[in-house]
């Protein structure tokens, strides 16, 4: 039996919106694990590799070097290849969603800085990595791959993420989920629950409605609202709604 998986809105996303480099991988690595074993397989190895490099060039251990560089190389394009391809794929799911719902008039999409170039071989990157080798080994660290690259959110003027307003970025962040959820559904056929947990406070209410009408189409979607919020105004006739208090549920 196959099982959907939950697409999940919550406010802490917004780390992917002006957060370190770091949460911006993770979540297209979630993605693309998402519909892709192999991503997982390969994303797990390269993580091994690395580790295992580091734990060398802090040892110092010039024996082994040679072959986890080469190692390294192989799986970090790998990654590399994947990245770009989802990246191109993303931003044409996540661009016209956005300006759909912000009506900012200019495109604000997805672009991928990886590390090491995209025409880069093996040949080059273990080239590379041997001539940086000397102060990697003084660091104790390995200094360029994947774990390195970077997604940013550009728009005409650049970096669209260190320029962007409260509202835009909780936006940007909701789209990334809308975007993500839209992947799943194309590449596996068959569409996620969403579960939009608290985040449309950040909103005016002429992009709530936007948002809401735009969401993508879902197995299930669940909401959470706080006390006050005109949450009637998101409801459809198949809508149920429950309330909370003190732990304890009662259907309206």
């Amino acid at each position: 039996m196959e099982r959907n998986p939950a697409i999940v809105f919550c406010h802490d996303d917004m780390e992917f919106a002006r957060g370190e480099p770091e949460r911006r991988r993770f979540f297209f690595d979630q993605t693309a694990s998402l519909v892709s074993i192999g991503y997982i397989d390969l994303l797990r190895a390269y993580r091994r590799a690395l580790k295992a490099r580091n734990v060398a060039l802090k040892e110092r251990s010039l024996d082994v070097l040679d072959v986890l560089d080469i190692q390294v190389a192989t799986y970090g394009l790998g990654l590399r290849d994947e990245r770009a391809r989802l990246a191109v794929e993303f931003d044409e799911r996540f661009a016209p969603r956005y300006e759909l719902v912000s009506r900012l008039g200019s495109r604000v999409g997805v672009a991928y800085r990886p590390s090491w170039k995209l025409d880069d071989s093996v040949d080059t990157v273990v080239s590379r990595l041997g001539q940086g080798r000397e102060r990697e080994l003084a660091l104790g660290t390995s200094l360029s791959g994947p774990h390195r690259d970077r997604f940013i959110f550009t728009d005409e003027r650049g970096d669209f993420s260190d320029r962007a307003s409260t509202g835009q970025l909780r936006l940007l962040s909701l789209t990334l989920r809308i975007a993500q959820a839209e992947h799943y559904a194309v590449v596996s056929g068959r569409p996620p629950v969403l579960l939009l947990d608290d985040v449309l406070l950040e909103l005016d209410p002429e992009k709530r409605r936007r948002f809401m009408e735009n969401l993508p189409e879902a197995d299930q979607t669940f909401f959470t609202f706080l006390p006050g919020e005109p949450y009637r105004d998101y409801t459809q006739s198949d809508t149920i709604v429950y309330w909370t208090d003190d732990g304890r549920f009662s259907r309206t």
